[in-house]
C-alpha cells in the first residue's frame, strides 16, 4: 500500500515529553541576536509582540506576533528581532518521538494565536510558579501546544494535497468503514464519477478507497485485540469482515501476526 503521499506518518505520528529544561519570557530590543550552535533541546517559540526571524543555513522563518516556531534538537540557527524589538516566550524541553518520523513540525503556525497565547501563558505561569507538581502541568500544557502544532502543520500538508475536495467521502468512510461502504456512493457524495474518484482518492490519500477502508479497519482491529475485551469473532463483526477465517488472514497480512499472536505480544 504505497502511493505518493501515505496517510500513515501523519495518523500514527507520536510525541513524548521526557524532560523539561526551561521555560523564559524573553523581551528583545530592536535588532537584539543570538546564535544557537547544535542546540541540546528542542524548542518552541511564541512571539507575544514585535517578530523575529530565524535563520539556518537552509531556511529562514520570519516569525509575526502571534506566531509560533519549532525547532529541533540539533538545530543551529541565529534570531534575530525585528525594528520595534519583540516579546518571547521559549520553552527548551527534550521529545521522543514513536512511529513514522518523517513529519518535521519546523515551521511557522500562525493562525489560532488567542489559542496558543492561552497556552503559552499557562505554561509560562506553571513554570515560574513552581507549585506543587508543576513539572507534570507544564508537560501537560506543553503537549497541548504540540499537538496543535502537529495538527496545524498536518492539515496544512492534507489541504495542500486537495483533501478539501474528497472530505465527504472520508467523513463517509470513517463513519461506516464497518459496513458496506460503496465507490458509487463515495464518489456521488464528492460529485465525480467512480473512475476519477479513485484516481483522485489515490492520490491525495496514497491508498485506493479499498486500501484505505481496511487500513481503517485493522487499525481498529488492533485496539479491540490489544483490549483482550471481546473474541476474536466478535472484533470480525464489529470491524465489518463476514468471517473470522477472513479477518485472520487480512489481520496478518496488515500486521505480521494473527490477532491471538497480536494478544499475546509475540
Amino acid at each position: 500500500m504505497s502511493g505518493p503521499f501515505d496517510v500513515r506518518p501523519y495518523t500514527d505520528f507520536d510525541l513524548t515529553v521526557t524532560s523539561i529544561h526551561n521555560v523564559i519570557e524573553k523581551i528583545c530590543p530592536p535588532g537584539w541576536e543570538f546564535a544557537w550552535t547544535r542546540r541540546r533541546h528542542d524548542g518552541l517559540i511564541h512571539v507575544i509582540e514585535g517578530a523575529a526571524t530565524f535563520s539556518a543555513s537552509e531556511w529562514t522563518h520570519t516569525v509575526p506576533a502571534g506566531g509560533v516556531l519549532y525547532v529541533e534538537r540539533e538545530d543551529s540557527y541565529r534570531v534575530v528581532a525585528g525594528s520595534d524589538g519583540g516579546r518571547l516566550i521559549v520553552a527548551n524541553f527534550l521529545v521522543e518521538r514513536s512511529g513514522p518520523i518523517r513529519l518535521s513540525l519546523r515551521r511557522v503556525v500562525t493562525g489560532r494565536s488567542a489559542l496558543y497565547s492561552t497556552l503559552f501563558g499557562e505554561l509560562v505561569h506553571a513554570w515560574t510558579g513552581k507549585a506543587i507538581g508543576h513539572k507534570i502541568r507544564c508537560k501537560s500544557t506543553l503537549l497541548s501546544i504540540l499537538y496543535n502544532v502537529a495538527h496545524d502543520t498536518i492539515q496544512e500538508k492534507l489541504h495542500a494535497r486537495g483533501i478539501a475536495q474528497i472530505q465527504p467521502a472520508l467523513t463517509q468512510i470513517e463513519n461506516a468503514f464497518h459496513t458496506d461502504v460503496r465507490v458509487a456512493d463515495l464518489a456521488r457524495a464528492v460529485g465525480v464519477t467512480p473512475a476519477h474518484f479513485r484516481r483522485v482518492f489515490k492520490d491525495i490519500i496514497g491508498y485506493t478507497p479499498k486500501e484505505y477502508i481496511l487500513y481503517l479497519r485493522v487499525t481498529r482491529a488492533m485496539d479491540y485485540v490489544k483490549s483482550d475485551l471481546y473474541s476474536i469473532a466478535e472484533i470480525a463483526e464489529r470491524v465489518g469482515f463476514s468471517s473470522g477465517a477472513h479477518f485472520s488472514r487480512v489481520f496478518k497480512e496488515h500486521t505480521g501476526c494473527s490477532p491471538i499472536e497480536y494478544r499475546r505480544g509475540v
